[in-house]
């Protein structure tokens, strides 16, 4: 087992050191790293590129044009080169671990077990920005599998989200696509989550209580700033797809 980190970015310059850095000073090294930038405006590539140079764990894919999270976390998974124990941590490029301890923290949980996704506790930055605070899935709603009953239990999956390799290539491409094939551009990530939570199976999830992940609440940049009737429209689609089987 092996953690790899698929590392979303798009004008986030003045976070990127502070995320990288988070991954960097792990006290488990046993990890690859993969940032993506994804179109970006900025230096972004520029403060990637100096950052690595000289850390032969991390890799980065620098796209002309932007696309979108769900795609740029795809095409870090392909190049890390993934094997179906190893863990899949995604980060956006403003946000980061809480704590050298993160990865110690997951492995822990992973180590051993038969877990396959975790989700978790993050802090909003700043502590004002109106982020929603963590909880755990009812056991009822994990025992029949009705995550996608946003209505009753709300969207509760948050940050930090990891699973297995062997998990996340299961996912249908149809489910991360628009009926056209195109990805979709917002909300992917609770495409890939009801997924994931659907085939792990109820005995295969763990809801971490400890904060992993300090996520940046002020970026003008996020989609759930910029994009709520497109997030609302994804999660219709989301609702209307068959339920997954379990693995």
């Amino acid at each position: 087992m092996r953690f790899k980190f698929a590392i979303a970015s798009w004008n986030a310059a003045p976070w990127l050191v502070a995320c990288l850095e988070s991954v960097h000073t792990q006290t488990d090294q046993n990890f690859d790293a993969c940032v993506v930038i994804d179109g970006s405006t900025d230096n972004s590539a520029e403060i990637v590129a100096e950052y690595i140079k000289d850390k032969p764990n991390f890799s980065m894919i620098v796209n002309e044009e932007n696309g979108c999270t769900l795609k740029s976390q795809r095409q870090a998974i392909e190049a890390l080169g993934c094997e179906d124990d190893d863990v899949i941590i995604w980060l956006d490029g403003d946000d980061r671990l809480s704590n050298p301890s993160v990865l110690t923290t997951l492995s822990d949980h992973y180590g051993n077990s038969d877990l396959y996704v975790t989700y978790g506790s993050y802090v909003p930055v700043p502590a004002d920005g109106g982020c929603a605070p963590a909880r755990v899935y009812p056991l009822e709603c994990v025992k029949d599998r009705d995550f996608r009953n946003a209505s009753k239990w709300g969207f509760l999956f948050n940050h930090l989200r990891t699973m297995r390799y062997y998990v996340y290539k299961h996912i249908p491409l149809e489910y991360l696509t628009w009926e056209d094939g195109s990805w979709l551009t917002v909300g992917g990530d609770a495409a890939e989550m009801f997924c994931a939570l659907e085939m792990a199976g109820p005995d295969r999830i763990l809801f971490i209580p400890d904060i992993l992940l300090n996520y940046t609440s002020n970026n003008s940049n996020s989609d759930w700033r910029i994009a709520s009737p497109e997030i609302r429209r994804t999660h219709n689609r989301i609702m209307k797809m068959k339920k997954l089987g379990i693995l």
